[in-house]
């Protein structure tokens, strides 16, 4: 593990060019997201009318040699509704299609590009894909019109590159900019701390179980990880339970706190079927929790940054968003994260977007961004940065965490601000919130949010003044609730305060 190193207030220039060793060199920009994935496309040197924009994660197991995913289809289903707020003019996407009512609205007050639906029934494998549909269509031109045209002679563009894209793509004439197995590898995160040293940032002081063995041999690395640090507080992070999910937080742990994490661990794993066939649906055995895997993740065991004897407390938890290409890197916006436990609560973005604790967790992310460059990533990525104060000094120290090489619960909100700004030469204020509500009247969940939400508090585009709360997002997590991921946009802090306590005062969460 290197030294840990303090860097003191810097500025980030305009532009700049870093030359790294034997490879061209990387143009770095700031840039924005303005105009959605218009701008995306640009900053990737593609034209965006030849694009179609998807958010889709599930690759089928069958079609894989290396890797299943199976049991992910809710949060896939969610996902792909990221992509309403960022389909603006001159730009296509496929999503699911929640609630008619919902999806009015988008169309009517959020989307400006051509946004294609299709249902989410369940029927097909697996359920919460978008690529059944678009295999549909190309078998079946006729019964799919519509879909069918709007892939037509396009290139597809996806948040998460997988095995059945690949196979669509070859069918269009195309192949996909990053493999799934890069994909994974960027995605793991290990990748981060395996590119740390070499690439000069820092990272959490930590170690990573990369294979299956035995629970005494897991126990005595992570009691000689935090023997020497006073606070013993530890993170244990899966790399493929996403949202949270797979993410442990524990004070002063003892064997049976370690052990309970890392059985829950497995049986994450188990669930997603990393076991061989026999042992998918076995017994986890406490001694040897990883016996039978056949597609071990790695497993990330961090020291809290907190408990690093430099350091004060941490000032920020940022989300350094970036456009990464072959030969350009475009900083398109840094947001700021709530989080409890690994778990996403909210993330906003900052009052002071240029302030010194911003710039350094830019600085230092831009480290790992020209890293995944130069082996050969390309795509959108959000790194998320901890800045933290220094105890003895008025210095800042920076840790790089992971890197989420797909679009962000944050970039809704960072394009939609970013795009009022622009409109109108104001100045914006945005947060995003989760909550869920009950279903007011049973089925039509749609009507019960906007009810809720109050039409004078709804964002409506120019019509509010680029104002008000965006539910772009929402999921019937059960018959009786439904979950809601919302933008909210302001021009005051004042105002945006006044949105969010509409949020937490009623209805009732479920």
């Amino acid at each position: 593990m290197p030294a840990i190193q303090s860097i003191p207030t810097q500025t980030l220039s305009e532009k700049q060019t870093i030359t790294l060793t034997s490879t061209p060199e990387i143009e770095i920009q700031r840039g924005d997201i303005a105009r959605g994935f218009y701008s995306i496309a640009e900053h990737l040197g593609l034209n965006p009318s030849e694009i179609v924009f998807v958010n889709s994660l599930i690759t089928d197991p069958e079609d894989s040699q290396d890797f299943k995913l199976t049991d992910l289809t809710r949060t896939d289903w969610c996902s792909a509704q990221y992509v309403a707020p960022l389909t603006v003019s001159g730009t296509k996407s496929i999503t699911f299609e929640a609630y008619p009512e919902h999806t009015a609205y988008l169309r009517r007050y959020v989307v400006e590009g051509e946004l294609i639906t299709v249902p989410e029934d369940g029927k097909e494998y697996p359920g919460g894909s978008i690529f059944p549909h678009l295999n549909k269509a190309l078998e079946d031109q006729k019964n799919n019109e519509e879909l069918y045209n709007l892939i037509k002679g396009k290139r597809i563009l996806n948040s998460y590159p997988t095995n059945e894209l690949s196979n669509i793509l070859k069918k269009l004439g195309h192949q996909s900019f990053v493999s799934t197995n890069d994909f994974i590898r960027f995605g793991c995160k290990s990748y981060v701390k395996d590119v740390s040293r070499k690439s000069n940032f820092n990272v959490p002081p930590g170690i990573v179980f990369r294979e299956d063995d035995s629970m005494e041999s897991y126990l005595n690395q992570i009691r000689h990880l935090i023997q020497e640090y006073p606070r013993k507080k530890i993170w244990i992070k899966a790399s493929s339970l996403g949202g949270g999910e797979g993410i442990f937080v524990l004070q002063d742990p003892d064997d049976e706190s370690l052990t309970d994490a890392l059985v829950k661990i497995a049986r994450g794993y188990q669930k997603m079927r990393f076991f061989k066939d026999d042992f998918n649906n076995s017994k986890i055995v406490q001694n040897r929790p990883f016996k039978g895997i056949e597609y071990f993740m790695p497993i990330i065991v961090d020291v809290d940054v907190e408990s690093v004897a430099s350091i004060d407390k941490v000032i920020y938890n940022a989300c350094v968003q970036a456009v990464v290409s072959k030969e350009k890197i475009t900083l398109v916006g840094t947001t700021l994260q709530n989080t409890k436990d690994g778990g996403y609560v909210d993330g906003f973005l900052p009052w002071d977007r240029e302030s010194p604790g911003i710039q350094i967790a830019e600085e230092e992310a831009l480290k790992l961004l020209k890293k995944m460059s130069e082996d050969g990533y390309i795509g959108y990525a959000g790194v998320d940065v901890l800045v933290a104060k220094n105890g003895d000094d008025d210095g800042l120290t920076p840790f790089v965490l992971e890197v989420n090489t797909r679009l962000n619960g944050s970039t809704p909100l960072l394009s939609l601000i970013q795009r009022a700004e622009a409109l109108t030469g104001q100045r914006y204020y945005g947060s995003n919130m989760k909550k869920k509500i009950r279903k007011i009247d049973g089925e039509n969940g749609a009507i019960s949010i906007f009810e809720w939400i109050g039409y004078e508090n709804l964002y409506r585009g120019k019509e509010s003044d680029f104002e008000g709360i965006l539910p772009f997002v929402v999921d019937a997590v059960e018959a009786t609730e439904i979950a809601i991921y919302m933008a909210i946009l302001a021009k005051t802090p004042e105002k945006l305060e006044h949105f969010k306590k509409r949020i937490t005062q009623s209805p009732p969460q479920a």
